[in-house]
């Protein structure tokens, strides 16, 4: 890019300040690549395009469908992050296990009343209306959650 263009590109930032690297590349003729160099050199940071969700985030369920060829593994991870994001949402800090081989899986700590429970999360099914989950150690957590495949949350106890 020559002067001529970096002028160019300021000008386009300033008329258009919600331009994309991708906009911005194309009107100018450059690689996003060459583009980003010249914005780094140039200390001008652009708008990062956004998505936007037809529902509020807080409204959205998250659904599966048996997770269709995914080790289970990662759907006992993905249920763990379904529970914290729950226990968030109830008042709690929320502490995950680093190397996944911890006495829990999550240890979760309340904002005002500053109790503590080590919670074990489990993968649970509901045959014919009974509820099929294994029980994990004993004695090793608190607080059992176990996660539905329509991402219904139950815990055992009941957290109050």
């Amino acid at each position: 890019m020559q002067d001529s263009s970096r002028d160019k590109l300021k000008r386009l930032v300033a008329r258009n300040p919600e331009i994309t690297a991708r906009e911005a590349a194309e009107k100018l003729g450059v690689s996003r690549q060459r583009l980003y160099q010249i914005l780094k050199t140039e200390g001008i940071v652009l708008a990062r395009p956004t998505t936007v969700l037809s529902k509020p985030v807080d409204k959205v369920k998250v659904k599966f469908s048996k997770h269709e060829g995914l080790p289970p593994y990662v759907v006992g991870e993905m249920n763990e992050l379904l529970v914290a994001i729950d226990l968030l949402k109830l008042g709690y800090d929320v502490y995950r296990s680093i190397t996944g081989r911890g006495l829990c899986d999550l240890v979760a700590v309340h904002r005002v009343g500053g109790a503590v429970i080590r919670v074990e999360v489990k993968t649970a099914y509901n045959v014919k209306g009974k509820v099929l989950a294994s029980k994990g150690a004993q004695n090793k957590f608190d607080v059992l959650a176990r996660v539905f495949w329509n991402g219904e949350i139950q815990y055992d106890p009941p957290l109050s």
